[in-house]
């Protein structure tokens, strides 16, 4: 008697953000909450991308600006809406700190493009995109933005 295969339909979700003017979407399953933000307590000489530390309910975590992390230069926050994603990425729990939260997305996979070497940015931290008709989404790979941070300690 022979089994068929069938293929798992697994479809990905996303959480849409904007950092810099631009539209990313980082896979929800490392998103654990969005709050609102909270005081960021700097830490001398520490990595150009770290904004500082925050507490969180009784938690310190390091809070990342992911417009310098992303090559925006000027910090993420300055329009009011801003929020910070609180992640588990690489087994730690971080705070991204984004200008905007926009929506949690289907990712279909079939609707996804990767990236070739000509498009490529960020360090290879964009793994694809997909497209909607409010335009382009840049898709993150937190787990190396995070990753590339720790081994720049």
């Amino acid at each position: 008697m022979r089994m068929e295969e069938r293929k798992v339909e697994t479809e990905k979700n996303i959480v849409v953000f904007e950092v810099g003017g631009e539209t990313f979407g980082a896979d929800i399953w490392h998103v654990q909450e969005i709050i609102l933000p909270v005081k960021v307590v700097p830490i001398p000489k520490s990595h150009p991308y770290l904004e500082g530390v925050a507490e969180i309910r009784g938690e310190v975590l390091p809070v990342i600006d992911a417009a310098k992390a992303l090559g925006f230069g000027e910090g993420s926050g300055s329009g009011g809406e801003d929020r910070f994603m609180i992640a588990n990425v690489l087994g730690q729990k971080v705070i991204f700190h984004v200008d905007r939260v926009l929506s949690i997305l289907p990712c279909p996979e079939e609707e996804t493009a990767g990236t070739d070497e000509l498009t490529a940015s960020l360090e290879g931290l964009v793994t694809g995109t997909l497209k909607r008709d409010e335009g382009i989404i840049l898709l993150l790979d937190l787990e190396k933005l995070v990753g590339q941070i720790k081994q720049q300690g």
